[in-house]
């Protein structure tokens, strides 16, 4: 994100430059259609690109001000873009530009793009990543406001957990509860497989827990982890580890 580039791993061994010169893009997902979603701190926005490489904004403000800045995004078996909104990129100047924010709360939202409606639907300290359940009917975020200690003058608020909400038919959530907390650094990035378990980023590498909340597992990592995804057959998981991208091959 700091390097402003949107970068492209191939089975091959190659990285390219997906996107170069970005509005300091974080999270990104991949919609039904094929279109991808993005994240931009510097625009303070999510944006969504065709396969033309020029991502255009789809959402810029809640109730006639602007988001702060989007960190992650998910997509919803209905279509619909899920994603948060801290202000990390308005108070860290390698990751967007120092101003003042214009909403009082920090929020993940729901946006629907069939119609355009974009609701609020829960607040938190400094929201960062959200993953659903395979069945829909959970999500997860993670609140990491412990990661503004990093800035000079940064608060204290100490939240370094995840969360998770139970999702009803229409996307409302509802009796939101602790899911676990890390010992190390924070729950930045997450992924959930098919059999519902959460493989969650921390500063010594990627703790694994059942759906529970027990935790199973833990796999270090050399560098400081941020976020991780699956392949699309949940055999290999793919971790952003500061300056690695790390594979690893899962016997299922």
């Amino acid at each position: 994100m700091p390097n402003r580039r949107l970068l492209a791993w191939y089975p091959d061994g190659r990285v390219e430059v997906a996107i170069d010169n970005t509005q300091f893009m974080n999270g990104n997902a991949l919609c039904p259609d094929g279109s991808l979603v993005h994240c931009e701190h510097g625009r303070r926005c999510i944006s969504r690109s065709n396969g033309n490489g020029v991502p255009e904004p789809i959402v810029t403000h809640y109730e006639g001000k602007r988001l702060n800045s989007p960190n992650d995004v998910t997509v919803a078996a209905d279509g619909a873009i899920w994603f948060t909104d801290p202000t990390f990129g308005i108070l860290m100047p390698n990751q967007g530009s120092l101003v003042e924010p214009e909403l009082d709360h920090r929020s993940v939202y729901r946006f629907d793009p069939r119609d355009g409606a974009l609701r609020r639907m829960a607040d938190f300290d400094e929201p960062n990543g959200l993953f659903f359940s395979p069945n829909g009917r959970t999500l997860y975020v993670s609140d990491t406001a412990r990661s503004l200690g990093e800035i000079v003058g940064g608060h204290a608020r100490d939240t370094h957990e995840i969360q998770l909400f139970d999702v009803a038919a229409d996307g409302a959530l509802s009796n939101g509860r602790l899911f676990c907390r890390t010992d190390h650094g924070y729950p930045d990035g997450f992924a959930v497989d098919a059999r519902g378990w959460v493989w969650s980023t921390a500063g010594d590498g990627i703790h694994v827990y059942a759906p529970d909340g027990v935790r199973l597992g833990f796999i270090p990592t050399p560098e400081v982890a941020s976020n991780c995804a699956f392949h699309a057959e949940g055999s290999r998981l793919f971790v952003a580890a500061t300056s690695y991208l790390l594979a690893l091959d899962l016997i299922t």
